[in-house]
C-alpha cells in the first residue's frame, strides 16, 4: 500500500454542494477518471452539502474518502487527524479563495510539505473575492487580495477555467499571468459516438422548431436567458411553430418565472420551464431540440450529441450569439462577455435552412467538437500539476482572517442572517 501511495499522488478537494453545474460535472468526470486508474481521493464535504443523485454513486460508493467538515468552527481541521499519510503527495483543489485558505490551514497544521494547492477560478466576474467581505473595507481589501492573487499566480496556485477568466483577473488586479495558458483547465469528456444521420434527419424536420437552453439561473452572469425569452417572443409572431424549453434552477428562478408569467398566454403556452435536470437526463432533451443556445460546458455537451449549438455572451441581458459551434476558432468564446450578434440572426437562418444543409451543420458540429477536444488521458495534466514551492503558503494573517470570516458567518447565520456582498439581513 505504501508503494502505491508513493507512486501516485492523492487528489483532495473541498467543496460546498455537488448539485448540477459545470464545476460539479467536471469534478464527477475527474473522479471517475481517477478511480479507474487507482488514485486515492479525499472529498472534504462542507456541512449541509447537497449531492445530486447522479453523482452519489461516484462520490458515496466507499471508494472516495469523504469527511464532512464545519469550517465555521475554529478547530474544524483537528477532525482530519489520521486522514493523511506522511509519505503521500497531495494535489488539492478549492473553488473559492477563502476555502483555498482552509486548504492552506491544513497544510500548515499537518506540515504537509508535499501538498500542492490550487484555487480553481469558477468564472470571471462575481467571484472576485473582495466582493464577499464588508464593503467598508473597500479599496484596501481589493489591493490586499490583488497582491495575494499575484503571489499565488507566481507560485502556480491558480487554475483558470478559460482564457477569459484569466484576462478578467489580470485586469482586475493589474498583473500578467506568468504561466498563461499552461494553467487553463483541460476538458474532461469522452470520445463522442459516431454521427447519427437518422437522428439528424429527424431534427431537420424542425416541427416545431425547438430552442433549448440549459444553465443555472444566476444573473447577471447568465442573464442571456432573459434576452432569449424576449427574442423568442418577438420571433413567435413571425414563426408560429416555435417552442422554447428552458432547463435550469438557481437563486434567480423567481425572476425567470415572473418574466414568463407576464408573457401573453398564447405565447407562454409554448415555453416549457423544466427545472433541474441531472446530466444523465440531458440527452433526451438534446434529441428533441433543433438548436441549443447557451454557454460554457452545456454547449460542449450539446455539440457532443451533434445538436446545432450557439455559444452566447455572458453578463448581458440581451441574447447575443457568437456564431455556430463549428465557427469557434477559439474556445474562449464559450465563456466570454465580448459583444456578439442578436440571437435572432442565427435562429432565423436555422429555421429556414435547407434540410440537407441543416443535417450537415449537425454533422460538422460533432466533428468540430471532436477536433477541439483532447481525449488522451485528460486527467494526467491535473495530477501532474505542481506548485513552484509546495511549502510556500498564504500569509498566516490571511488564513486567520479567512477563518475569522467563517466563524463570524456561522454566528451570523445562526442568528438568522447571511453574508453576501457585504452583510445584510436575510429576507
Amino acid at each position: 500500500m505504501t508503494e502505491e501511495r508513493n507512486r501516485k499522488p492523492t487528489f483532495l478537494f473541498i467543496k460546498r454542494n455537488m448539485e448540477v453545474g459545470g464545476i460539479e460535472v467536471y469534478m464527477d468526470r475527474l473522479v471517475k477518471w481517477l478511480k479507474e486508474r487507482g488514485y486515492r481521493i479525499i472529498f472534504l464535504k462542507l456541512c449541509g452539502t447537497v449531492i445530486c443523485d447522479d453523482f452519489k454513486a461516484d462520490f458515496l460508493d466507499g471508494y472516495v474518502t469523504v469527511r464532512e467538515i464545519d469550517i465555521h468552527c475554529r478547530r474544524w481541521h483537528e477532525g482530519l487527524e489520521g486522514i493523511f499519510h506522511a509519505d503521500e503527495e497531495i494535489i488539492a483543489y478549492a473553488f473559492d479563495l477563502y476555502q483555498y485558505a482552509m486548504l492552506e490551514k491544513i497544510k500548515v497544521y499537518y506540515h504537509l510539505c508535499h501538498m500542492n494547492t490550487f484555487y480553481w477560478i469558477p468564472h470571471f466576474e462575481e467571484v472576485f473575492p473582495e466582493k464577499k467581505i464588508p464593503r467598508i473595507l473597500g479599496k484596501a481589501a481589493k489591493g490586499y487580495i490583488g497582491r495575494t492573487i499575484q503571489t499565488m499566480d507566481r507560485n502556480r496556485n491558480i487554475i483558470y477555467v478559460n482564457e477569459s477568466h484569466m484576462k478578467a483577473f489580470e485586469r482586475r488586479y493589474g498583473y500578467k499571468s506568468i504561466y498563461g495558458k499552461e494553467m487553463l483547465v483541460k476538458s474532461l469528456r469522452s470520445v463522442p459516438p459516431a454521427f447519427d444521420e437518422e437522428k439528424a434527419r429527424g431534427r431537420s424536420l424542425r416541427k416545431p422548431f425547438c430552442i433549448l437552453s440549459v444553465g443555472r439561473f444566476v444573473f447577471p452572469h447568465k442573464a442571456y436567458l432573459l434576452g432569449l425569452i424576449d427574442s423568442f417572443c418577438s420571433l413567435k409572431s413571425e414563426e408560429p411553430d416555435l417552442k422554447l424549453i428552458i432547463i435550469g434552477y438557481g437563486r434567480d428562478e423567481a425572476i425567470v418565472r415572473k418574466k414568463i408569467s407576464e408573457i401573453p398566454k398564447a405565447i407562454r403556452m409554448d415555453i416549457e420551464l423544466v427545472g433541474e435536470v441531472a446530466p444523465s437526463g440531458l440527452e433526451a432533451y438534446f434529441d428533441q431540440a433543433s438548436v441549443h443556445v447557451g454557454v460554457a460546458g452545456a454547449i460542449m455537451d450539446s455539440a457532443y450529441s451533434g445538436l446545432v449549438s450557439i455559444p452566447v455572451r455572458h453578463y448581458c441581458y440581451q441574447c447575443e450569439g457568437y456564431g455556430y459551434f463549428v465557427d469557434m476558432a477559439q474556445r474562449e468564446r464559450l465563456v466570454s462577455d465580448m459583444p456578439g450578434k442578436p440571437i435572432e440572426t442565427f435562429l432565423k437562418e436555422l429555421i429556414h435552412m435547407d434540410a440537407d444543409a441543416y443535417v450537415d451543420l449537425c454533422r460538422q458540429t460533432q466533428i468540430s467538437y471532436t477536433n477541439n477536444e483532447d481525449y488522451r488521458d485528460f486527467g494526467i495534466r491535473e495530477m501532474n500539476q505542481r506548485n513552484v514551492n509546495s511549502r510556500q503558503h498564504l500569509a498566516k494573517g490571511f488564513i486567520a482572517a479567512a477563518q475569522l470570516r467563517y466563524i463570524i458567518a456561522g454566528i451570523w447565520h445562526r442568528a438568522g442572517y447571511k453574508m453576501k456582498n457585504g452583510w445584510r439581513k436575510e429576507k
